[in-house]
């Protein structure tokens, strides 16, 4: 995987500058955030330092503070959400107030919404738009776990917190309690599948498939929040919608090149106080006499305490333990690399983005990382003046190298370290790492555990668009989304789940899973949009036509002859099993829209969905929107009112869906692709 990088980095060093903070300078000074007309301090307003990467929100009452290697003069980049950014220099320690304007640019940003663009100023529906800037410096192994704080309204939250694993994003809060709750992704006009296809059981913890998309080739983040802005999306709109749009090329441009380097790390600011082993000794000794006392039957006294002199047959008086820390063990301080290189540019009829990319993130918990490696290629291309056609193309491959997780004796990392007795060695007199009852030694665990996976993805759009008329287009599209999902994981004969059942009997336990994912997309809309003096009007009609495969096959086995051999041909007793799936979506929608001198604003949407998932009665499901918005700030009685930068009511009404709580072939009572028959798996 990193071969075809090895010359890409001796290129992109040359272009490094370090930037040598000096210990003996380090500098200390504060400040404060504020809206220029009205002097109020602007809470979560982001300040960084130019050439570093310390970076700080300012809290409710705006204010903020650095501790940095740096020397002053020192220069701030202020920005924050509708205001413009601003460059501010420090010369010294005496407290700044830096105070930014609002910007009256950002009422005209477009703004993606379903199969079309808006500016804010004329939106109805609730949208919220993220700059791929504002979340650059973020280490994450996924731009859904970058945009964590940066989207109102939108519940970002993981589990685990390492890196490559699934997130879980709410957008509005749950909207089932037993169906999918992940919002509906839409990659260059594909419909990808966001669900983890981890089927080994590593303790419950979930892949992100979303974690192929490499974040810096990102133009723009929409997020689609409520039903009117939803709706057009259907049966699968319920849960919010989330629009990347990935970086092309522009006509006319000069070829660039764009070169990115990252290194950064990441540890944990505090672990857990343990107790020590003479304390832990002295309450097993309290615990036992304890229950002597309330159930005399156990024989449990001070006599025969457990940590009682070697001479009387104990253990050793407990201030005569040691203490064995396992959380050194376990925690590190992880390491962050990242390098991407992009091309981009045009002419006249023809414009291109090129990229490549490779990341290694370390997880602060040992020997759990993520790494990823990725091509890019976006070409546009003009037919005369009124024929475009395109494509967009992204391999990537990744690799999880990953680690346990849980209790019992499938039991995992921080069990085995925080569980484990702090009196007990993880080594025998011979120095040798021993098992413990009920779950595994940490070290074993670390050093003869062996889980990994790998993915390789392909998202691709092939499209054309024609301007029949002047103010008509056609545009048809083909969408790819494939992914190859391997995973394995293997316990040697050193722990619990590897152990030989009976002496002298072949030991080890291996497991494999592949997962094929494959979506079709075809879309074709047709759109009118028309100016006339005050007026704007337009519409929309298109249809989908979408495919979804799902290809299992497990594979696991027991029995080696030694730990050498981990494939599992090579096991005594094997087993397997094999299903597959399918899913199909047939749609149909159409949206119009008007606008009366940018003032008053009216929509109306309605999508029809037949999927193969839902029964013969109801094989058709509808989702109509209607929405108006006033833009009160137009009017002559506030235009000129410089404390209102810009005020909007608006109201709407919509349905949408939520077919991913329905299985396959839910609508098929009586079949299934995984019935027994003879009491072998079907």
């Amino acid at each position: 995987m990193k071969n075809f990088f090895l010359l890409a980095l001796v290129f992109l060093f040359q272009y490094i500058t370090v930037n040598a903070q000096d210990a003996a300078g380090n500098i200390t000074f504060s400040g404060k955030v504020i809206e220029l007309k009205t002097k109020t301090a602007l809470q979560g307003a982001t300040v960084h330092i130019q050439g570093t990467t310390h970076e700080v929100l300012t809290d409710k009452k705006g204010g903020f503070s650095f501790l940095t290697g740096q020397r002053f003069p020192v220069t701030l980049l202020v920005s924050f959400v509708g205001y413009q950014s601003k460059e501010f220099v420090v010369t010294n320690s005496d407290p700044v107030t830096i105070a930014l304007d609002e910007s009256a640019a950002q009422l005209n940003d477009v703004v993606v919404v379903g199969y079309g663009t808006s500016t804010k100023k004329n939106l109805i529906g609730s949208v919220s738009k993220v700059n791929p800037a504002e979340t650059k410096n973020i280490s994450a192994g996924s731009f859904d776990a970058q945009l964590q704080g940066k989207v109102p309204g939108v519940q970002i939250s993981s589990n685990t917190g390492v890196p490559g694993e699934a997130v879980n994003i709410r957008v509005r809060g749950a909207t089932s309690i037993n169906a999918d709750n992940d919002p509906l992704y839409v990659i260059d006009g594909v419909f990808i599948n966001n669900s983890s296809l981890q089927t080994l059981s590593t303790g419950g913890k979930a892949s992100s498939p979303l974690a192929d998309i490499n974040p810096s080739d990102i133009e723009s983040i929409e997020v689609l929040k409520d039903a009117e802005a939803t709706a057009l999306y259907g049966s699968r709109g319920a849960n919010g919608v989330v629009i990347v749009t990935t970086k092309r090329g522009n006509f006319n441009q000069k070829p660039k090149v764009s070169l990115n380097v990252l290194q950064g790390a990441a540890k944990a600011p505090k672990l857990w106080d343990l107790t020590t082993g003479p304390e832990h000794a002295t309450l097993v000794n309290e615990w036992w006499i304890n229950t002597g006392k309330d159930n005399p039957s156990l024989n449990r006294t001070e006599v025969n305490r457990p940590f009682r002199p070697v001479a009387d047959g104990g253990r050793g008086l407990p201030e005569e333990q040691q203490t064995y820390d396992r959380l050194d063990d376990l925690f590190r301080t992880a390491r962050l690399q990242s390098y991407d290189a992009a091309l981009s540019g045009g002419n006249e009829s023809t414009k291109y983005y090129i990229s490549g990319n490779y990341s290694k993130q370390e997880a602060i918990i040992k020997p759990v990382y993520f790494e990823r490696a990725g091509f890019k290629v976006n070409l546009d291309q003009k037919i005369g003046d009124r024929i475009q056609v395109g494509t967009s193309n992204t391999v990537t491959r990744t690799y999880r190298n990953q680690g346990r997780a849980g209790d019992g004796p499938q039991g995992g990392l921080l069990q085995a370290a925080l569980h484990t007795p702090t009196y007990l060695s993880p080594y025998n007199e011979q120095g040798v790492p021993v098992g413990r009852a009920g779950f595994d030694n940490l070290r074993l665990l670390l050093d003869n555990y062996d889980v990994n996976s790998t993915s390789l993805r392909y998202i691709g759009n092939l499209y054309a668009e024609a301007e029949i008329l002047p103010d008509l287009k056609f545009r048809t599209s083909f969408g790819v989304d494939y992914n190859n999902y391997d995973e394995s994981e293997y316990w040697n004969t050193n722990l619990l789940l590897g152990a030989p059942a009976t002496a002298g009997a072949a030991g080890g336990y291996a497991t494999s899973s592949i997962r094929q994912f494959q979506t079709w997309l075809n879309e074709q809309t047709i759109t009118y949009r028309k100016k006339t003096g005050i007026h704007k009007f337009g519409i929309l009609v298109g249809n989908t036509l979408q495919s979804d495969v799902l290809t299992r096959t497990y594979a696991e086995g027991r029995g080696f002859a030694n730990n050498s051999f981990k494939r599992i041909s090579s096991a005594s007793v094997v087993s397997g099993s094999e299903n597959w799936t399918k899913a199909t979506l047939t749609s149909f929608f159409s949206k119009v829209d008007y606008s009366f001198n940018d003032k008053y604003l009216i929509d109306f949407s309605i999508r029809a969905d037949a999927s193969s998932r839902f029964g013969a009665d109801n094989k058709w499901g509808y989702f109509p929107a209607v929405g108006a918005a006033w833009r009160v700030k137009e009017e002559s009685f506030l235009k000129n009112v410089e404390v209102v930068s810009d005020l909007k009511i608006r109201a709407s009404y919509g349905i949408t869906g939520n077919q991913n709580g329905i299985g396959d072939f839910a609508a098929l009572g009586l079949w299934t692709g995984n019935a027994p028959y003879e009491g072998n798996p079907g």
